[in-house]
This record gives structure tokens, C-alpha cells and sequence, in this order.
């Protein structure tokens, strides 16, 4: 039966309520970025079981939760970078790093340079 082996390859078909408590999650993890909720707090706020949020989740934007949100993090910090008004501690602590060299880090492993190398870059 051709329709039982379509169901069977994408297990995960979301319907629209699904894919609103989806984007609410991602709309909740980017408006907490510095402190986001855990993947219990987030199911409990969307009423979306956790397998089904991860699933989803990964499904609907491409890459687990707090990979998303790392990913934004970064590209945000890039922004926060290029508007320059705000020097690496500050934009480490407004995307949640408590400690700058954990951001330096992170930046550097996702664009290849560091934060300062990349605003040299912009400025040059």
C-alpha cells in the first residue's frame, strides 16, 4: 500500500497548530536567547509533547533547537558587531555568554575569525 510507505519515511507530518507551537517555540528561544527556556519548559509552554517539538522542530528550520538558537546567537552577534555600539563583552552577555572568551570562541569556530578580526574586516 503505496500510502503506508510515504507515512513511514516522514513520520513527522506537521499541521498547522503544530507548526504554530513550533514557531512559538522559536519566537520564545530568540526573545530569551540569553537565558532560553529548557526543552521540558518550552513543551510545557507550547503544550507540544518534547519528541514531537524536537522532531518538528528540526524539521520545519533545519537543525535541533539549540543549534538553531546558537546559529542565530552568532549571526545576531554579527549584526550587533556591524552596528558597532556595543564592544564584544556587551554583545557576549546580551546573547548569554557570561564569559567573552566562550563567545570569542563560538564565533570564531562558526565564521573562521575571531569577533575583532571581523570588525576590522567591516571597518577596513
Amino acid at each position: 500500500n503505496a500510502d503506508e510507505n510515504t507515512d513511514e519515511k516522514c513520520p513527522f507530518m506537521a499541521n498547522e497548530d503544530t507548526i504554530n507551537q513550533l514557531r512559538q517555540v522559536k519566537n520564545i528561544i530568540i526573545d530569551q536567547m540569553a537565558d532560553p527556556p529548557s526543552l521540558e519548559e518550552l513543551s510545557k509552554t507550547v503544550g507540544l509533547n518534547i519528541k514531537k517539538l524536537k522532531q518538528g522542530f528540526k524539521e520545519v528550520y533545519g537543525a535541533p533547537v539549540f543549534t538553531f538558537l546558537l546559529n542565530y546567537k552568532l549571526e545576531f552577534s554579527k549584526k550587533l558587531l556591524i552596528e558597532n555600539h556595543l564592544n564584544v563583552n556587551e554583545i557576549g552577555n546580551k546573547i548569554g555568554y557570561s564569559n567573552s572568551s566562550h563567545f570569542i570562541a563560538a564565533f570564531k569556530r562558526k565564521f573562521g575569525i575571531t569577533p575583532k578580526q571581523f570588525t576590522k574586516q567591516i571597518n577596513a
